[in-house]
């Protein structure tokens, strides 16, 4: 007698292109804060005060520094593959980059502004952010006043991590002139 056949259960998986054309139906509120990790939808924590106050600092004083150079882009959608669609709080890629050719390799810097969503974005974003090989990613912890920042991505992994403090001057690496201290920000 042959042993039974055990059926994984699978969730049905939607693509980056199946979420495209629900927002376009009016099937999923387009003002909706959502991202599409591994093929379901995940809802985001929404944006207080703080957390808007640093993306808007941050976006003024990286396109002050950068702005002749890169693009600075709150909010930009980064397709990482078929089933994974993610919004960084901040994405800067060089200014010859077209939006629609915008692949990993070619981001500088993401930013991810940690106030509800610390684990997630320490944890499974930044893995996946390595998988996509972005050239640096910064975490801020606007609770701790710590900024994680995430170099060197290979292998689906960051090999270099490191806490810098807001009261710390920092510069990304695409761009060495540029000067960041978020206690600048208030």
């Amino acid at each position: 007698m042959n042993a039974p056949t055990i059926i994984e259960d699978q969730k049905p998986r939607i693509s980056v292109a199946d979420l495209f054309h629900m927002v376009e139906q009016g099937v999923i509120d387009p003002e909706a804060k959502f991202e599409l990790v591994e093929g379901e939808i995940r809802q985001m924590s929404p944006q207080g005060p703080l957390h808007q106050n640093l993306q808007r600092w941050l976006t003024k004083n990286l396109e002050r520094q950068m702005g002749d150079r890169f693009w600075v882009a709150p909010g930009a959608t980064l397709i990482l593959k078929e089933h994974t669609a993610l919004d960084p709080d901040i994405c800067v890629y060089p200014l010859a980059v077209e939006t629609a050719d915008l692949t990993g390799e070619k981001v500088s810097l993401l930013i991810e502004i940690a106030i509800f969503s610390r684990r997630y974005d320490l944890g499974q974003k930044a893995a996946l952010y390595a998988l996509m090989e972005a050239q640096e990613l910064w975490v801020v912890d606007a609770k701790a006043r710590t900024i994680h920042v995430h170099r060197d991505a290979r292998d689906g992994a960051w090999r270099d991590v490191r806490e810098v403090a807001f009261d710390e001057a920092l510069s990304p690496l695409a761009a060495s002139d540029v000067s960041i201290r978020l206690a600048d920000a208030g």
